[in-house]
């Protein structure tokens, strides 16, 4: 099956141009509706790697979390919830730190850190893995990737696809990269995590990328 993917440039974080964008790029997808129900639990992934500067371009930028969350509540998305597994430092102090959790709560957006992982089995391609994955991922009804567009040291780029690694908990990331330690397998395991948690729908945030 083919993926419908929707590119909208825009030049500036500010709302004014970004919101109707974010808003436009849905509506050319098919709206919200296509892709989750008004009743189910819908997570919200963004990249919060490491508490940095914003216009560092290394986590997604809280513009882009902001315009989705209000997208969401103005089609009546009530059950929302925000949450990541940091690589360095904790989600909460990014959240704050990068002004993000402010921006979510108009929309009543709850912020989960993940800190508690679950192991799950998973086989696809001829493949067995076990994931342990955050038991928030886990009780999502569905999960909307919020990506930055980055370099990448082993991938060379990492997005849409490389932001749901950070569904797995703690320590069990660092661990995943001894035991995927060349491009391909890294790559395979990724595709293979996707298969699994099975993202409803990718938004990257690509207007500032990072080098």
């Amino acid at each position: 099956m083919k993926s419908k993917v929707v590119l909208i440039p825009v030049s500036t974080y500010e709302n004014s141009e970004l919101y109707p964008a974010v808003k436009k790029g849905l509506e050319l997808l098919g709206g919200l509706g296509y892709f989750i129900r008004k009743e189910e639990r819908i997570l919200l992934k963004p990249n919060l790697v490491r508490d940095a500067e914003v216009d560092r371009a290394v986590i997604t930028h809280p513009a882009v979390m902001e315009a989705v969350a209000r997208c969401l509540a103005e089609e009546g998305f009530t059950r929302l919830s925000c949450g990541d597994s940091c690589g360095v430092g904790s989600f909460t102090k990014i959240m704050k730190n990068s002004g993000m959790a402010g921006k979510m709560e108009p929309y009543g957006v709850i912020t989960k850190e993940f800190a508690e992982a679950e192991p799950v089995q998973s086989e696809f391609g001829g493949r067995k893995r076990t994931f342990m994955l955050a038991k928030d991922v886990l009780e999502a009804d569905a999960l909307i990737s919020i990506s930055k567009m980055k370099t990448h040291a082993l991938e060379h780029i990492t997005g849409a696809v490389k932001n749901q690694y950070g569904c797995i908990c703690g320590f069990h990331k660092a661990k995943g990269h001894t035991q995927y330690p060349n491009a391909e397998s890294f790559a395979r395991m990724l595709i293979h995590l996707n298969q699994y948690i099975r993202p409803r729908l990718y938004i990257m945030d690509g207007i500032t990328a990072m080098e």
